[in-house]
């Protein structure tokens, strides 16, 4: 079997049988010239959106809500100030705000977001992000900060392994 159908089959298994699964809704440093689309569940559901607006700049989205827990929200903008070699390490700063709640309809906290986000490609398919980013206030829901492993198994989607402050586990990518 190939490895990218083993792998595939991983992460979609791991998606949907571990109730703590999330879709990956790190912001990206890697942005590319094409709006982005995340989603994914278990007890919660958390959709991102991205929408690069030039090679340099792009606007995302993200909303989630956790059983039991509350519902958060969050706008940010990103700019991508540096990439480093051949496959090049990609640094970019990110400022948004995020607002969380007991429901969407009352989403009474909110709090400024700052952060560094890097992204460096291991090879053609393999992705290492991270995200040096969070609520300056640190509120429970939609911390950004974290790490994650992308693999894009096609040229227009990639399924994503790792943790950070929303929860996420794993996730599916689509570029649109």
């Amino acid at each position: 079997m190939k490895p990218r159908i083993v792998l595939l089959s991983t992460m979609l298994a791991t998606l949907a049988l571990s109730p703590q699964a999330r879709a990956s809704t790190l912001p990206r440093a890697d942005f590319g010239d094409r709006p982005a689309l995340a989603a994914g569940g278990g007890q919660s559901l958390n959709v991102a959106f991205e929408a690069p607006i030039d090679d340099r700049l792009a606007f995302g989205m993200v909303a989630g809500s956790r059983a039991f827990v509350g519902a958060a929200a969050e706008a940010h903008a990103r700019y991508r100030f540096m990439q480093i070699g051949r496959d090049p390490l990609t640094l970019a700063w990110l400022v948004g705000a995020q607002a969380a709640g007991p429901a969407f309809q009352n989403l009474t906290e909110i709090e400024p977001v700052l952060g560094l986000l890097v992204a460096y490609p291991l090879t053609p398919e393999w992705t290492l992000r991270a995200s040096l980013a969070a609520g300056v206030l640190g509120y429970e829901l939609l911390r950004p900060a974290g790490i994650e492993l992308g693999y894009r198994f096609l040229p227009r989607m990639e399924a994503t392994v790792g943790f950070n402050g929303r929860g996420d586990v794993a996730g599916l990518r689509f570029v649109l």
